[in-house]
């Protein structure tokens, strides 16, 4: 029976060699699509929407009058009005979730305090949407891949099922 046991063991070792590279597939493809959803935001943000006086809702939208009626700068801002919901997300959904939603958020003030674009049109139209489109891009892209760089979605829909299942049990 000794074979027997190499090939269990051959076999088992096999199996993490294979689970370890699926999962550094994809913490790849999570970073990749992170990265353009950071870039696709700050696309949005300063290519369309900030040259032009534009504001966007959320978080995202209270970091930009902010911004405007004060001195502090849109990065910090961003971070800061994203602490209560990282805190949120960390105690509904777990260390793995608040960690990587804080390197988006992170990412995105970086990516916001580096980069400036030319202003590519001043239609009012084609602003809001193709900065729309961009932002709305970038933070889809975050969410899709299990990071909430502004919308906590989610989060959301695992307190709305909680909030389903206590109204559906009480009646």
């Amino acid at each position: 029976f000794p074979s027997h046991d190499r090939l269990a063991a051959t076999s088992l070792m096999t199996r993490k060699a294979y689970l370890r590279k699926i999962a550094s597939r994809m913490l790849f493809i999570d970073v990749l699509m992170t990265g353009l959803g950071i870039a696709s935001a700050t696309l949005g943000l300063k290519a369309f929407l900030l040259p032009n006086d534009f504001i966007d809702g959320g978080v995202t939208g209270i970091s930009l009058l902010v911004a405007a009626l004060s001195d502090v700068g849109l990065p910090l801002l961003i971070v800061a009005f994203n602490i209560p919901f990282i805190l949120m997300g960390y105690f509904q959904m777990g260390k793995r979730f608040a960690v990587k939603t804080i390197a988006a958020i992170c990412g995105l003030a970086l990516a916001l305090y580096l980069f400036n674009f030319e202003i590519v049109t001043n239609d009012k139209l084609l602003i809001s949407v193709f900065g729309g489109f961009f932002l709305g891009l970038g933070i889809g892209l975050a969410v899709r891949y299990a990071v909430a760089a502004d919308r906590m979605y989610k989060l959301r829909q695992k307190v709305c099922r909680h909030c389903m299942s206590l109204l559906c049990s009480s009646g």
